[in-house]
């Protein structure tokens, strides 16, 4: 197994918005918002005086926007403090010449006023943007970016984020009104060459969403996370995908973790063997997920990761944690071996159970390596826990600062390598407004993202030598919305002797499968209101099931391959007309080798 590619992540954990908003984007787009209002300013000429004075001015303020971002991106506050003040005048002055008593007349005309009425919109918007959201996140930059933050022995100074809170929910309220407004607009009413530019203004204000949500999600929900309210107590569930479940794999270690004042404190660790199993479900299911999953979703904390709703499953291994040592939880969090890989990247090497590890190996000896070393899962379990436990004490030492331990724990979020779940229900609702929650069924943001997630079938570790790789390769308008092409490759990196040479609890048990098979369940997912299309492997269809999952039209079907086996095969999924937006983004489940998240520009219809 080589070292793992990590896909690009936002810097921050991302919240969704409209129905659900862009994430994988650079953090500071002030400068295509303008670039976006200015085309729009150029495509026609209503009020043509009025007009070019605004598009003059646009195009003043576009030429000294990387100043601003520039200053965001390097955390001096101060510097883009200065810069905005001169891109204020100049926004102001673009407002002012696209609003009055004409503006008002002309938007009533019929035939132009809906392409007159979305200039306004749009100047008023953007000046908004520049005189109300950026100025408080100017004086909260340094905090944002982490440098401003102090953290040693483990703990995190909670004031400075304490202190910017409210500045920071100013710019997201007074943001949320701006895109309110922009999300009003009709593009498919406006005039051609309005659309595609008004189009991608509204996109640009969803992707500043992102950015001051997540910003609002750290400022306001971090500090009593961790504890400034009083004790919280969190576990930990260190996923292996060396047997994938939908979320990422199974929960076969577990951390017990105590946040006070800031400081995190290992308390504990435990094994899958130290929870359950259960006779019954340790809460009601969803009748849905019941059907898809079995009731061994609720029976088995291995188990609670076979849906990709992460919420469904944190709330499952709490009750079964409680239900086993009598201990009540306020939150759960998971994480994999690559997302350890990429805390190792600011620690450095450590050395567990006479065990070197660093970036570049500890995914292959959590994955493989460790199998082939000990006699049973059980001390596998043992050994990860302690070096999940051992990674994260050393990265709270001191060792990483604040910045890098926001930056690592960002990209994990961004490849679906992190999520998090709060017991506290107030809490928990801004979670699921970010990527973090990993909601895909409960969370409104991935309603318009289809999924693509994986199962492991063998009853064993073979997991670790599925290859996956997927990639959007067609998109089409219809009339019903527009219908993805989405290309998925999958490869068997078993070695030919894998029947003999891997212990029988890495083949698989009960000869569910072939020893050296690795046979994975897939799931298939619509967006909501969607379509599966079809699935087809060459030139041949592919058989499955088909049921309805939480809105989503849902198709599964296992596959087989052989140790050397490949294959390829293309999913066709429709977005409702009503969805389709500039991008598209499709979570999957991610792998030793590859992040679950795809997110791509895509074609509007």
């Amino acid at each position: 197994m080589t070292a793992p590619e990590h896909a690009a992540a936002a810097t921050t954990p991302v919240r969704s918005g409209r129905r659900r908003r862009r994430r994988r984007r650079a953090p500071w787009i002030v400068g295509g918002i303008l670039a976006a209002l200015v085309a729009l300013l150029v495509s026609v000429g209503i009020l043509a005086n009025q007009a070019y004075a605004a598009q003059s001015d646009l195009r003043s303020a576009l030429e000294l926007v990387p100043e601003v971002e520039s200053a965001l991106a390097a955390g001096d506050g101060a510097r883009a403090a200065d810069a905005l003040a001169v891109v204020q005048p100049l926004t102001e002055s673009a407002r002012a010449n696209t609003d009055g008593p004409l503006w008002w007349l002309a938007a009533r005309i019929p035939g132009v006023g809906t392409d007159v009425d979305a200039f306004s919109t749009s100047a008023a918007a953007v000046d908004d943007l520049v005189q109300d959201v950026l100025p408080p996140l100017t004086s909260a930059v340094d905090v944002l970016t982490g440098d401003a933050l102090s953290l040693a022995g483990g703990a995190i100074d909670l004031e400075p984020l304490e202190a910017v809170a409210p500045q920071v929910s100013s710019a997201a309220a007074a943001l949320a009104d701006v895109d309110a407004r922009m999300d009003a607009i009709d593009t498919t009413e406006l005039l051609g060459v309005l659309a595609g530019p008004v189009g991608q203004l509204q996109d640009k204000t969803s992707e500043l969403v992102d950015l001051v949500g997540a910003a609002e999600t750290i400022t306001t929900l971090l500090p009593p996370m961790l504890g400034a309210d009083g004790p919280r107590t969190y576990l930990l569930l260190a996923l292996t995908n060396a047997e994938l479940r939908s979320s990422g794999g199974i929960p076969g270690a577990m951390v017990l973790l105590e946040a006070d004042g800031g400081r995190l404190r290992l308390v504990d660790q435990a094994t899958s063997g130290d929870v359950g199993p259960f006779g019954e479900p340790v809460l009601p299911l969803d009748p849905v997920d019941e059907e898809l999953y079995s009731a061994n979703l609720g029976r088995f904390v291995q188990d609670v990761t076979l849906t990709p709703d992460f919420p469904t499953s944190a709330r499952l291994a709490a009750q079964m944690w409680q239900e086993a040592h009598g201990q009540e939880l306020d939150g759960v969090i998971a994480t994999d071996p690559v997302a350890l890989s990429l805390l190792l990247e600011r620690t450095g090497p450590i050395e567990v159970a006479g065990v070197g590890l660093d970036t570049e190996n500890v995914a292959d000896v959590l994955l493989t390596d460790a199998y082939r070393t000990f006699a049973d899962p059980e001390a596998v379990d043992d050994f990860f826990a302690t070096v999940a436990a051992s990674v994260f004490a050393t990265a709270l030492s001191g060792v990483v600062g604040p910045g890098d331990l926001q930056e690592t724990m960002a990209a994990a979020t961004g490849e679906r390598r992190l999520f998090a779940w709060s017991a506290d229900e107030a809490e928990q609702a801004q979670l699921d407004e970010t990527l973090l929650a990993g909601g895909f069924f409960s969370s409104e943001h991935a309603a318009d993202d289809p999924g693509v997630f994986f199962n492991d079938g063998t009853r064993g570790k073979m997991s670790a030598y599925l290859r996956s790789d997927i990639e959007v390769v067609e998109s089409r308008c219809t009339a019903d919305g527009r219908i993805d092409t989405i290309r998925l490759d999958l490869r068997s990196a078993a070695p030919e002797d894998a029947a003999t040479s891997l212990p029988a609890f890495v083949t698989g048990y009960d000869a569910v499968v072939e020893p050296g098979v690795v046979r994975t369940s897939i799931a298939v997912h619509s967006p909501v209101g969607g379509q599966v299309v079809g699935v087809s492997r060459g030139e041949s269809v592919v058989a499955g099931s088909e049921r309805d999952a939480h809105g989503r039209e849902t198709f599964t079907f296992p596959l087989d391959l052989d140790p050397g086996e490949e294959t390829s095969m293309r999913i066709e999924v429709l977005t409702p007309s009503d969805a389709v937006r500039g991008w598209l983004d499709v979570w999957s489940t991610p792998t030793g080798t590859s992040p679950g998240l795809l997110g791509i520009d895509a074609q509007r219809c």
